[in-house]
């Protein structure tokens, strides 16, 4: 059974394929996970390969189930259905591999609306989280039923993908939005690039590509135009060879340097070029990824991240953040990288009078005891008095109520819906207007084709 193609870039997804051949074998996807690995060191163990990520990548042992489903089915291009050529230099960021907080998976709606038995698919385009539209139909991808507003497990069967799993209903139909937005079209349009790309290729990537482009990036010539702060911090904090980046990051940098994903996974030299750079690359604060569709509690995230980072207060350590906000740090790095990075490099730089553990023990005793308190100078007052007694000199005390409150106060500004509405409508301008002028520089660096007759 080969596999599945709606045209160059939107080749089916292994996860996809996987399904098909488990309703084809009326058996559910661990029973088919057993039976591929009957011969492998993974004989006999609990089997759990539900999620995208484990027959996609990339990372992950999806390699495995991939020889296996070739060496069994036959087909031997099963790989352009994964991140198999990539697999060795991108991060897990920025793909949909698993249920989070109730995020499911992302489908066009057309598409389930016009499903063929014989010939439709679940492209493996589908997996990037920050891709916003569907290239044939120029949909919306929706990621809820229209009728209950209920997520989507990534894990149903083939049959029953294309109805809700609570109410029932179709989840296709043919009066989903169009996709408007400048960043997200160009966002869309680079991925579409990045998958043809990726079903073209044979060959795994060297998986030192990235260490040269950004080994490029930090030996720029000083006569180069400046990089804008979210790349200074970037190329300053990490360190390539241990840090995979995520396709967002990637899609960050094949912005600002107006290039594709794959050259800087394949020439990272020419990627690096600084005749890329324009006079404005330096007031480019990066793409805003699902600004417009995040809810509560991740829209939240990007909001209290950036009251932190631009206040002139102490702020908390990370983990305390994340940990008030409900998420994990993996999640927090998927939706907002940049604003993710800011704040680190915040806290990293910022000096307070004792060690990062003594502060950190400080701050999560202020955050429980605002819980009990009923007002704010009981707050301020008691954590005061609780941290004293408990040998911390008053400067340091006063440092973790400070960063505490500062906390508190971002996370009670985040519960004002219009705060939020303005933050990501100042933020959607910028990125727009960003958009507009990229779009008019590379239209006036594009030659005119010559008119016949």
């Amino acid at each position: 059974m080969p596999l599945r193609t709606a045209g160059p870039g939107l080749q089916e997804s292994l996860h996809h394929y996987a399904l098909r051949i488990a309703d084809i074998g009326c058996v559910s996807l661990r029973a088919l996970e057993s039976m591929l690995l009957r011969s492998s060191d993974r004989a006999g163990i609990n089997c759990n390969a539900v999620f995208p990520s484990s027959w996609i990548g990339p990372r992950s042992k999806f390699r495995e189930l991939l020889s296996a489903l070739e060496r069994d089915t036959g087909v031997d291009n099963l790989r352009i259905g994964t991140f198999h050529v990539v697999a060795d230099v991108l991060g897990r960021g920025g793909t949909r591999r698993r249920q989070v907080r109730g995020e499911g998976r992302a489908w066009c709606p057309a598409c389930y609306h016009l499903w063929d038995e014989g010939t439709s698919c679940e492209p493996l385009l589908w997996a990037f989280d920050m891709l916003t539209a569907c290239p044939i139909h120029d949909t919306r991808l929706e990621t809820s039923c229209p009728e209950c507003n209920s997520s989507q497990s990534f894990s149903v069967p083939y049959r029953s993908r294309r109805q809700c799993t609570d109410c029932g209903a179709r989840l296709g139909h043919l009066h989903g939005l169009m996709e408007r937005d400048k960043q997200n079209r160009w966002v869309n349009q680079t991925l579409l690039s990045f998958a043809r790309w990726i079903g073209d290729t044979r060959e795994p990537v060297n998986s030192g590509s990235y260490v040269q482009f950004i080994h490029h990036v930090r030996n720029r010539p000083p006569e180069a135009s400046p990089l804008p702060e979210w790349a200074v911090r970037y190329h300053s904090n990490q360190r390539p060879d241990l840090a995979l980046p995520t396709i967002s990051t990637l899609l960050n940098w094949a912005a600002l340097q107006g290039t594709t994903v794959q050259e800087i996974l394949c020439d990272p030299s020419t990627a690096a070029s600084t005749g890329l750079f324009d006079s404005q690359s330096n007031q480019f604060d990066g793409l805003l990824f699902r600004r417009r569709d995040l809810t509560l509690p991740l829209r939240k995230v990007v909001f209290v991240l950036s009251e932190l980072a631009s206040s002139s207060c102490l702020v908390p350590p990370p983990s305390i953040v994340w940990l008030e906000l409900g998420l994990w740090c993996s999640v927090v790095e998927d939706v907002c990288p940049l604003e993710r990075s800011a704040y680190a490099e915040k806290y990293r730089t910022q000096k307070h009078s004792m060690s990062a553990q003594r502060f950190k023990r400080g701050v999560t005793s202020c955050m429980r005891r605002f819980k009990k308190s009923a007002s704010d100078v009981d707050d301020r007052d008691g954590c005061l008095s609780l941290l004293m007694s408990l040998g911390y000199s008053a400067d340091s005390a006063n440092e973790c109520v400070s960063a505490s409150m500062a906390l508190r106060a971002a996370l009670y500004r985040a519960m004002d819906n219009a705060k939020l509405e303005e933050f990501d409508a100042i933020r959607a301008a910028r990125a727009s207007a960003w958009a507009t002028n990229k779009l008019e520089e590379k239209g006036k660096r594009t030659p005119e084709e010559p008119t016949s007759g």
